[in-house]
């Protein structure tokens, strides 16, 4: 994921397959392995929480559901990522990476926004009186007007 694309397996979300996910996730409950399906389907419950992820997720060719709506594929994964185990986790290292992705690409924007105030508002010392002056202008309107 260090790219920034996160790359995930075609899955077909049906009845049938549903059921496929239910028994999996009992058959690793019974043994000590729970790094199988059980992380999967977390890690799949911690990127859809509403429909519209489901339908970012379809549109990219992750998921496809057939007879369900959006909404019901979410309230599945949310259902049974609520009812397994948080025990292991084989996809730690991709929230990790996921995580250090996002919070480094939002701190270069924030730099590169913060860069370009500078550059653009404050070349020379009366520039910054004047967004001040103006800043200062609209913040005494909106007051007045409230």
């Amino acid at each position: 994921f260090l790219t920034g694309t996160l790359r995930l397996p075609r899955i077909i979300i049906d009845d049938f397959r549903k059921a496929i996910f239910l028994n999996a996730i009992a058959q690793e409950a019974c043994t000590k392995n729970k790094f199988g399906m059980t992380s999967y389907v977390r890690f799949l419950d911690s990127l859809i929480d509403n429909a519209d992820d489901v339908k970012v997720m379809r549109s990219s060719g992750v998921l496809q559901n057939l007879p369900s709506s959006d909404q019901k594929v979410a309230d599945f994964f949310n259902k049974i990522g609520a009812l397994v185990e948080p025990e292991g986790d084989a996809y730690i290292d991709v929230k990790r990476d996921m995580g250090m992705y996002f919070e480094s690409s939002v701190r270069k924007k924030v730099a590169a926004w913060r860069n370009e105030m500078i550059r653009d508002y404050c070349r020379s010392p009366w520039t910054i009186i004047g967004v001040l002056a103006g800043s200062l202008l609209l913040f005494l309107t909106l007051v007045q007007t409230y």
